[in-house]
């Protein structure tokens, strides 16, 4: 499904493998560094570089000293391997870049370092694009499509990588933007008043109030809604294929937070307008927007029942949940987001608040994580390793991710 690697973070370099290569630059080059003239030791064999004018329909051959522009998917022939060193402007000089899209297809290239699902990377475009494909090296064809709204093998959530070049089919004109600076959203519901039909959590709303509130000062993030007791509901988690809601709500957020009762099938809520409790087979989160959910719930990831969760994946990053009983604690939230406002992975910052705040914090009770896997490689930590967006680098996993990662975390105070 996903061909060759075509840019090397490590060293801001593109690759390029023998035969036709549909390649771009993933943020802006400096000066000196911007125009063919950085592919001038391949051996083309005899080959011109090309890119596709999509306002007249048709192949335009490129000169050295025509500019390597963001957006732009260019062709180039190797008869062998090659790297070449990308030299970008500095972080403060990047500027958001723009590239106007025809009716028709389109070539465009990937924006950022980091890889994106098809939807994401395309948002700017609406409804305005149909369907999207890269070009795989090793084979020398077209990739499978990916559709706006597609399922399976053409979904809209599979990944574009930085450094390649793609095909976008548009129904109508169209910009395709990528803002250098972003702000992101959460949102947080809690449950602390459950009418008798459990105990009551006295420090829910503290807990998901100091989250949210804590989060949202940050001029990178800002909040989509906080509902607490019987505001919060069912609904607002469940998706819309179940008869929920979530796309209006938890999943229109980078990150929703929930506090209150659980158990190894789901959590619980407080109100019966729709169902005291949601299910894990109910949800399927980063379909809309979500990437991260946190669960502040007892045993909502508990180490013999955490794969019942695989299925609610569909664009999403990872769960942070409760292998045992845990908590709620007034401080709780604040400290967590806090942490992640310090540079502390997700993982790191659940654990560390945890440790500090769910009692007795001997080791006896145990929080976790459940993260998708991006390559089958369960030896390297993708998803695992996740700051939130602002505060560190992050991986965008597929709508389908090949496995999973878990892990748990003794909750000791030190």
């Amino acid at each position: 499904m996903y061909p060759a690697t075509a840019f090397d973070p490590t060293s801001n370099s593109l690759i390029l493998y023998e035969g036709w290569n549909v390649v771009s630059t993933p943020l802006q080059l400096a000066d000196g560094y911007d125009t063919m003239q950085i592919f001038e030791d391949v051996d083309s064999g005899g080959h011109s570089i090309f890119h596709y004018d999509g306002a007249n329909d048709r192949w335009e051959a490129m000169g050295s000293q025509d500019e390597f522009r963001p957006l732009e998917g260019v062709w180039i022939y190797s008869t062998g391997p090659y790297r070449i060193r990308l030299h970008f402007k500095p972080e403060q000089e990047q500027r958001a870049p723009v590239k106007h899209l025809y009716s028709g297809w389109n070539a465009i290239g990937f924006w950022d370092v980091h890889q994106a699902c098809a939807r994401d990377m395309l948002l700017p475009l609406g409804s305005a694009w149909s369907k999207a494909h890269g070009y795989d090296t090793g084979t020398q064809a077209d990739e499978v499509s990916m559709e706006r709204d597609g399922t399976g093998s053409h979904s809209d959530q599979r990944l574009m990588f930085p450094g390649k070049g793609y095909w976008v089919y548009m129904a109508e004109e169209g910009d395709l933007t990528y803002p250098r600076y972003r702000t992101y959203s959460c949102c947080a519901e809690w449950v602390g008043d459950y009418h008798g039909a459990m105990d009551p959590l006295p420090s829910a709303d503290d807990e998901a109030e100091g989250f949210y509130d804590t989060l949202t000062s940050s001029s990178l993030w800002n909040g989509k809604f906080i509902n607490g007791n019987d505001a919060a509901m069912e609904r607002h988690w469940k998706d819309p294929a179940f008869g929920g809601a979530d796309s209006d709500y938890s999943d229109s957020a980078h990150m929703a937070f929930f506090v209150g009762h659980g158990g190894s099938d789901g959590f619980a809520f407080g109100t019966a307008s729709d169902d005291y409790s949601l299910n894990y087979d109910e949800v399927r989160w980063g379909n809309t927007k979500t990437d991260w959910i946190v669960l502040g719930s007892c045993s909502t990831l508990n180490a013999t029942t955490r794969e019942h969760w695989e299925d609610a994946f569909e664009g999403l990053h990872s769960i942070c949940g409760f292998d045992t009983i845990g908590g709620a604690h007034p401080d709780m939230g604040w400290y967590f987001a806090q942490q992640l406002m310090d540079g502390e992975t997700i993982w790191e910052a659940w654990s560390a608040a945890t440790d500090q705040y769910v009692f007795p914090n001997d080791g006896s009770l145990r929080s976790a994580i459940l993260a998708a896997d991006i390559d089958g490689d369960l030896s390297t930590p993708d998803c695992l390793d996740d700051h939130i967006y602002g505060y560190g680098s992050s991986i965008n996993p597929p709508g389908d991710p090949p496995n999973f990662q878990y892990e748990v975390n003794l909750c000791m105070k030190e």
